[in-house]
């Protein structure tokens, strides 16, 4: 196995998947067709911004850009990215609202069904991208898309990301398939098992062979979860399966993903192998399911050290 991974890059610029979330937890399984009790939570979410507040939680530079509109929960996000230092270009606009995603959980913190209105990344053209994203990417810094904007605007930036490393969020399965044309473009993929049988078009809940089917369409690098199961990753020919422990308290799955996805681009930066960088994101996903947050407090090289029994390769935390 090798000892670094080859995917390095000093700083990742995100682009778009922030927004609000109103989080409903029911107090009882619910009854369907009638009002049940419930707690409500509201919070800075999005899953652009859930990642980049994981990497800048862990010392890494991060700049996210996303439109927002020109009303109070745009101003939450930016209050938010400053809080977490996060560099962010929050581009408002008034022809659409802020964007919001209600998520509806189970007592047991396991999602039900969610919505979301996220008009504002309509917003999100070649033009825009050109004018606010584009100019201030690096040869040496590594770009995050989201599955939020149009297959033109991806293949835009693809076309014109000139030497920068490239990652993407498949963020739904019902976005995922705006990624195809990019896959073979792409060093890092990020996805679930239902976005990996959207994208392939496969109903196995195998994920050896969803993993197999991915890598024959031209993709390279992932890292595909699967619930409470194994985590399934990949890189230059190698592949890999690392387990995922029961968590000794579960209050909401909401977010673990994204601080997987974060934490596993932080590692990658400071040279740690993608086994290794899975490895912490696991950690960090664990933490993230036993508290309301999607970014836990406690989220730190220390922690992720002391959780994952690794000896870290990268000493120069903080630069």
């Amino acid at each position: 196995m090798q000892a670094t991974s080859p995917l390095a890059f000093e700083k990742v610029h995100v682009l778009a998947g922030a927004h609000v979330d109103m989080i409903a937890t029911f107090a009882a399984t619910p009854i369907m067709a009638t009002s049940n009790p419930a707690t409500f939570a509201f919070m800075a979410g999005g899953g652009g911004l859930n990642i980049a507040s994981a990497i800048a939680a862990l010392d890494v530079p991060v700049r996210i850009v996303a439109p927002v509109g020109a009303d109070a929960n745009g101003e939450l996000l930016r209050q938010t990215c400053s809080s977490r230092k996060i560099e962010a270009e929050l581009i408002e606009s008034s022809r659409h609202p802020t964007g919001i995603y209600a998520g509806l959980f189970t007592p047991e913190g396991e999602l039900t069904v969610g919505a979301a209105d996220l008009r504002q990344n309509d917003l999100i053209d070649i033009s825009w991208v050109d004018t606010h994203f584009l100019p201030a990417i690096g040869l040496s810094d590594l770009i995050l898309l989201t599955a939020n904007v149009p297959e033109e605007v991806l293949l835009h930036i693809v076309r014109h990301s000139d030497g920068a490393r490239l990652a993407a969020a498949a963020i739904s399965a019902t976005k995922s398939r705006r990624l195809i044309p990019i896959l073979g473009f792409l060093d890092l993929l990020f996805l679930n098992s239902e976005e990996a049988r959207a994208i392939t078009g496969s109903s196995s809940n195998d994920t050896a062979e969803l993993a197999a089917l991915l890598h024959a369409m031209g993709l390279t690098g992932a890292v595909m979860t699967d619930g409470a199961n194994p985590v399934r990753w990949w890189e230059a020919g190698e592949f890999g399966c690392s387990g995922v422990p029961s968590p000794t308290h579960l209050v909401n799955v909401n977010g673990a993903g994204d601080c997987l996805a974060g934490t596993v681009l932080a590692s990658l930066s400071k040279g740690e192998s993608l086994a290794n960088a899975v490895a912490y994101g696991i950690v960090a996903a664990s933490l993230t399911v036993q508290v309301a947050e999607t970014v836990p407090p406690v989220l730190n090289w220390q922690t992720l050290e002391a959780s994952s029994g690794i000896s870290v390769a990268h000493k120069q935390r903080g630069n």
